[in-house]
């Protein structure tokens, strides 16, 4: 048997600095880089967090599992050459590719409670996960803003998927234009960094999401697509 104890954590002040806008808790453990996924290489691992970066985020959790380890090289290049702030983690649970639902959840726990009180908004990924803002991320940009409208009746927020085809001779990701109406992805979430536990049934935490309009953001899934499937230019769907 294996036991997971949890603590209960408190915010003992609200004169804390300033939160940080959203952090990327990133899963590398869904993942056999060592001979079953091809997408997991160096190149498209620097690539997800220049993006991402790109777009302003700063923060960033990796969840390391053993055959995914990000080679010192990487880690060396993001923090030395481009400043991103890397906090990576081993993953000691028990549990490999063939058990994402229960990985997924423990990195999920793990992340609110890791950054619980030092920032406004997270979002799990997998390194084949881009957001795409309407404009870079900001305190004031239009994304943001709407979130911060919601009540604290919404706990997260629904953003569109859309399963993007690579191209071979498209070295970066965002120049794909083509989507697949085939390929049926998870549901996307950005979450308010928040534990409600004093006014809430535990039942409750988390249940309440709102789907964001695709034209203020969208979350393209890179993936190799079958010659088979129906295929879009992904803009086309898009204000």
């Amino acid at each position: 048997r294996h036991y997971l104890p949890i603590r209960h954590l408190t915010i003992k002040s609200n004169s804390m600095a300033e939160k940080s806008l959203i952090t990327v808790c990133l899963d590398l453990n869904s993942y056999n880089r060592s001979f079953s996924d091809e997408f997991i290489n160096d190149i498209n691992v620097v690539q997800y967090f220049l993006h991402h970066e790109l777009i302003g985020i700063h923060n960033f959790i990796i969840y390391n599992s053993a055959v995914n380890q990000m080679s010192q090289h990487v880690v060396d290049l993001l923090t030395n050459k481009y400043g991103i702030r890397l906090n990576v983690l081993p993953y000691n649970f028990p549990f490999g590719v063939t058990s994402r639902a229960k990985n997924r959840a423990i990195i999920e726990a793990d992340c609110l409670m890791r950054t619980s009180g030092l920032t406004k908004y997270v979002m799990i990924s997998q390194v084949d996960e881009y957001l795409y803002p309407s404009q870079k991320l900001s305190s004031s940009s239009p994304l943001i803003r709407l979130f911060n409208h919601f009540s604290s009746e919404v706990n997260r927020f629904e953003i569109n998927s859309k399963a993007v085809c690579t191209d071979e001779h498209r070295k970066i990701h965002s120049d794909n234009q083509k989507y697949s109406v085939d390929v049926k992805n998870r549901i996307f979430f950005v979450q308010k960094n928040e534990f409600p536990y004093n006014n809430k049934p535990v039942n409750d935490i988390g249940k309440k999401s709102s789907e964001i309009d695709r034209n203020l953001a969208v979350v393209h899934k890179y993936m190799k697509c079958s010659t088979k499937d129906d295929l879009y230019d992904w803009s086309t769907t898009m204000e």
